[in-house]
């Protein structure tokens, strides 16, 4: 029996130097330019501006060792400004030209940071919030990222997790739809492909939604696809905000998770990719401009050493021998032996005359000192040749090419394993994932305003917010029997608004209850019922009967007959060619009044007088209140009836 050895060369991912090294030092250049466009032989262009956003700049991980402008340029609300005066030339050229070394340094997160979190500075909140292009807010997203994350409490495996789900259900693809322009998150979503930058998008959509800060970075990397046709190439990614360590970077299209390699180049941090990198300005006449895309380009300087791996790794095969088309499990134990979190993307090769069921690549997420085990299905091409024993090398590897090898033997008559079989081994190693549920809401109710009028409607409005890691669905929200059911994903808010009717006057509690199969929470509504305000007009005294000669007086009260407050009052007495008023803004108390006459002043007969009150609620709604009173001037003389009369006319 002759044994056949498979040596047929691996599939390794065998990317550049560039990759694995410690650091590079690149020469990078960004140049447009401006063409000028007269409509007349006399035309005038007093100046042009080009403000350019997108250029690097120092961080933690790149350094600029280098720079210079042409023509000179000076920083004017974080862009670099080009500036022309007195323009003849037919074009405008600019370019930064730029020597950074770049380091390919870890994000040393220790250890957990607690999911969901709250608490964020004001700067940061802005990158919790949807933006056109990033979505955050359409329903499909937020389920689609609270079912990822229920159950966890620790932020990188969140972010892990949606980067990782991402890269797995999102194909890269450079299409029409997706080449010239970027399309949103949720369209991402719904067609399951997209370029880096839709990707990233839909990335960071469910971080938002998730209440976790996520930024869009524009910038230029290397690549080792011979697809895209150059190596070199504009690139988006995404940086994630985690509190105390501050922005860390997130690359779903090259599977770096909380790192990436040297060859990123950094130009742009902002809240959507759809921002210009360009904004020109400019002053004349008969005169138009066209301008030009911007131009990148990349040149490698300088490379450091190759990265030390920060992982160990080894492989075993589950069974020895096998039979022709059978199914065997290749194992990997991937351990962490450093004191920060470590994501890395493991990858099997493939051998002539076997199938990997599923990826062959796998990417996994290790906790300081943690040792995980990851496995691949393999199947056994059944036509094989009965006369020999296969012998089948499997090596598996990183992106940063450490390597373990294994292999196992196959030949006619041997057990013949199922791909069930090799599932339910899987299943029962996996043991299920440690997850710590949380369910709980913030739930707060109050009315639009502290105080009513019996005959007013109430407005109420309740603000819930998931601050649990599981979704809350079927949510009912209910007050004085009207209720609501909403979904809340995790970190999501809602707003419930209601409305009733008084039951009474005097001090309103109603109780708003948030009920479903996980949480029960309630919130107590406290509003003032005030009935209508009310005065009465009393103590009115007065004489009846007076002479020409007489003088007297007439006394009254008004005060208040309601528990709410008249306002903006207005008493007036008025009559027989007298009228006085007297204002008050709130009518708490009782008030007297006293109006001293003379008989002089009135005509002969009977004199009728009012006492008027005019007042308002709180609502501005008016009312009034009037009394009407009489007194005889008894028995005037003739020479009286004359004074009485020239009174009256003058």
């Amino acid at each position: 029996m002759l044994l056949l050895l498979i040596t047929v060369p691996l599939a390794f991912a065998q990317g550049e130097e560039i990759f694995r090294s410690s650091y590079v030092v690149l020469d990078f250049n960004i140049s447009s330019s401006v063409n000028i466009v007269p409509d007349s032989g006399d035309y005038k262009l007093s100046y042009v501006n080009a403000e350019l956003s997108y250029f690097p700049a120092e961080d933690e991980r790149q350094s600029v060792l280098e720079q210079n402008y042409i023509p000179d340029a000076k920083m004017v609300n974080n862009s670099l400004r080009f500036s022309w005066e007195n323009v003849r030339e037919s074009m405008l050229q600019f370019s930064i030209n730029s020597r950074l070394r770049i380091a390919n340094r870890p994000y040393y997160i220790p250890k957990k940071v607690a999911f969901p979190i709250g608490g964020l500075p004001k700067d940061i909140e802005e990158y919790t919030q949807p933006t056109q292009t990033i979505d955050s807010g359409d329903p499909k997203i937020i389920s689609l990222a609270s079912s990822l994350a229920q159950g966890e409490d620790d932020l990188f495996v969140v972010a892990f997790k949606i980067g990782n789900w991402t890269k797995n259900n999102v194909a890269y693809d450079l299409n029409s739809q997706t080449a010239n322009v970027s399309q949103k998150a949720s369209w991402v979503l719904d067609n399951r492909q997209g370029v880096c930058d839709e990707l990233t998008s839909l990335f960071i959509a469910m971080l938002r939604s998730l209440g976790v800060p996520a930024r869009f970075i524009a910038g230029y990397a290397y690549t080792s696809s011979v697809a895209l046709g150059q190596r070199w190439g504009s690139h988006g990614w995404a940086e994630v905000y985690f509190p105390d360590y501050g922005w860390v970077p997130f690359d779903v299209t090259y599977g770096e998770l909380g790192y990436i390699d040297a060859s990123h180049v950094k130009l742009k941090a902002s809240s959507d990719p759809d921002t210009s990198s360009t904004i020109y300005g400019w002053a004349g006449r008969d005169v138009s401009l066209e301008t030009s895309p911007l131009s990148f380009s990349a040149k490698l300087v300088e490379s450091g050493p190759q990265l030390e791996d920060k992982i160990k790794l080894t492989a075993g095969a589950l069974h020895s021998m096998t039979g022709f088309g059978s199914y065997n499990l290749i194992e990997a134990t991937v351990e962490n032996p450093t004191l920060f979190y470590q994501a890395e993307e493991v990858k099997i090769s493939k051998t002539e005359s076997t199938e990997v069921v599923g990826s062959s690549e796998k990417l996994v997420l290790l906790r300081p000192g943690e040792k995980q085990t990851i496995y691949w299905i393999i199947g056994v091409d059944e036509n094989l040749d009965r006369r020999y024993v296969y012998k089948f090398p499997v090596s598996v590897y990183t992106t940063s090419n450490l390597t373990a090898d294994t292999y196992f033997q196959s030949q006619k008559g041997e057990d013949v394993f199922l791909l069930a079989e090799m599932q339910n081994y899987i299943n029962s190693k996996a043991g299920g994932e440690q997850k710590v549920y949380t369910d709980s809401i913030e739930f707060n109710c109050s009315t639009d305003k502290a105080i009513y009028h019996i005959y007013e409607t109430v407005q109420a409005s309740c603000q819930l917010k998931n601050t649990g890691n599981t979704m809350l669905p079927g949510l009912r929200v209910c007050l004085k029997g009207n209720c609501t059911t909403l979904d809340l994903g995790i970190a999501q808010s809602g707003n419930v608004r209601f409305e009733f009717r008084p039951d009474g006057i005097g001090r309103a509690r109603e109780e708003a209850t948030a009920v479903n199969d996980k949480v029960s929470a309630s919130s107590i509504i406290a509003t003032e019922i005030l009935d209508i305000p009310a005065v009465q007009i009393t103590g009115i005294s007065y004489p009846k009967n007076v002479t020409y000669k007489d003088r007297f007086e007439i006394n009254f009260s008004i005060g208040r007959n309601s528990t709410a407050l008249p306002r903006n009052a207005e008493i007036t007495f008025s009559g027989s060619g007298i009228s006085k008023s007297w204002n008050f803004s709130e009518l708490d108390s009782d008030q007297r009044f006293e109006v001293e006459m003379a008989g002089s002043s009135l005509s002969a007969g009977g004199n009728v007088f009012y006492i008027g009150v005019k007042y308002y609620d709180n609502n501005n709604r008016e009312y009034a209140a009037k009394q009407q009173l009489e007194i005889h001037l008894a028995r005037p003389t003739l020479w009286q009836r004359i004074m009485i009369f020239l009174n009256k006319l003058f």
